[in-house]
């Protein structure tokens, strides 16, 4: 049971409690709109404990070194891609665009008129990120990667157009590293 719904519990120990209540990892939107996807803010730990109310998204990664007019094809494929498995319909939830080389904000923004999916941004470079960014405006696509080199720079852009960031580390020990970096909480 929620602390808040606990008649018997004052507030001195709803205040010292709620922090070690909260999910261990918040709940993060990834787009606007209808499509937008929620990820976090779970509770269960184990799947037999209770269902997941937040399934993981199926992302497609499209490169951006294509040509625009196959990239645009790519995106619609995806944005369209539906199967049913056990019952139940499963599709794509994010297309994710994969700075290779090309001009990664045109390749962003052709993703960005061809579907209503959230989008991902894969990118390592700060200054083709920022420009990226600048080329969905207010669509919150999820940032990544910030990895040591770049954990500033990828921080200040998420802050700046309000978008989440996604980190990646050597295994469980780089991403407390780079948690200890930032000084960010999960």
């Amino acid at each position: 049971m929620a602390l808040d719904q606990c008649p018997h519990v004052s507030e001195e120990a709803k205040a010292a409690l709620g922090e070690a209540q909260a999910p261990p990892m918040r709940t993060v939107t990834i787009g606007t709109g209808e499509r937008a996807w929620e990820v976090g803010g779970e509770t269960v730990l184990f799947r037999h404990e209770e269902k997941f109310h937040r399934p993981c998204a199926i992302a497609v990664r499209i490169p951006d070194d294509l040509p625009p007019e196959e990239l645009a094809t790519q995106v619609k494929d995806a944005t369209a891609l539906r199967f049913v498995r056990i019952g139940q319909e499963i599709g794509v939830n994010l297309i994710a665009v994969e700075h290779r080389g090309g001009d990664f904000p045109a390749a962003v923004q052709v993703a960005r008129e061809n579907t209503d999916l959230p989008l991902m941004l894969i990118c390592e470079d700060p200054d083709a990120a920022g420009k990226a960014l600048e080329a969905v405006r207010d669509g919150r696509p999820l940032l990544y990667p910030a990895i040591p080199g770049n954990l500033e720079a990828m921080a200040a852009l998420a802050k700046e157009h309000s978008c989440p960031l996604g980190v990646k580390g050597d295994g469980v020990e780089g991403l407390a590293k780079l948690k200890e970096l930032g000084g960010w909480r999960t």
